[in-house]
């Protein structure tokens, strides 16, 4: 009977002891794999990050195409000026504008601006466009425009020489330093009919043509047509290009 006791009580030492081994070998087990997950997961945070990194380099990217298209906008040349400085109180009454293929922009303004010039002092002084202020006893208007203005619009168009034949002109006179002008007016050839304008030659300094204008009977429908060929020239200075002096084909 002692011996089947001891035996019984040998029996349950084994198994408490079989589970204490089991125990730790679970706690191990547990232990082990928790250390791989925080591993694991280190190694995927480590990851994560190595990968988010090149996205930080999308700012660089995104300034490099700024940089060059504000290179490319500033390189853009310049568009030619095609209008001319407007003067207070010199209005110039429009007439109408003249083509001349020939002629870049500036230079086409600045012939059509010289060409109502020519008008003003040749056909109708009211071209200009002056105010009409108070009548003098030889019947020229006041303007209350600076003459040293005046000077400055005629030299937009023309050359030091033209513009002095045109102050010899008296139909615009200066009065203490203001514009006076007197209106006056003439008729124009009743023959005439239409003009051209053909390139004669043109070089840095010079470009040289002429009108071709065209003459006609009015009243006779039988009448045969006669052309007159009236040259002009523009030439280079040192404030651009001016035109050197102006015959009306009209």
């Amino acid at each position: 009977m002692k011996k089947k006791i001891m035996a019984l009580i040998l029996l349950g030492a084994v198994i408490l002891s079989s589970a204490c081994v089991k125990a730790e070998t679970e706690q191990t087990t547990t232990a082990e794999q928790t250390t791989s997950s925080t591993e694991a997961t280190e190694e995927i945070t480590t990851v994560t990050t190595t990968e988010q990194a090149p996205e930080t380099t999308t700012t660089e990217e995104t300034t490099e195409p700024t940089s060059e298209e504000t290179a490319v906008s500033t390189t853009e040349p310049a568009e030619e000026l095609t209008d001319l400085v407007d003067y207070e109180g010199i209005g110039e009454v429009y007439t109408g504008d003249l083509t001349l293929d020939f002629l870049t922009g500036q230079q086409a303004a600045i012939f059509n601006r010289a060409y109502k010039i020519a008008m003003a002092y040749g056909m109708a002084t009211d071209v200009f466009g002056f105010p009409r202020g108070d009548m003098d006893e030889n019947y020229y208007y006041s303007t209350g425009v600076s003459f040293d203005s005046f000077v400055d619009y005629l030299k937009s168009a023309y050359t030091d020489d033209s513009v002095s034949a045109f102050l010899n002109n008296t139909s615009v006179k200066n009065v203490e330093g203001e514009v006076y002008w007197i209106d006056g007016a003439r008729g124009s050839d009743i023959s005439y009919s239409g003009v051209s304008f053909e390139l004669i030659e043109q070089s840095e300094d010079s470009i040289k043509f002429k009108a071709v204008a065209e003459y006609k009977d009015q009243f006779d429908e039988n009448s045969e047509a006669h052309y007159e060929e009236i040259p002009f020239e523009m030439v280079s200075t040192d404030n651009g290009w001016r035109m050197n002096g102006f015959t009306l084909w009209f």
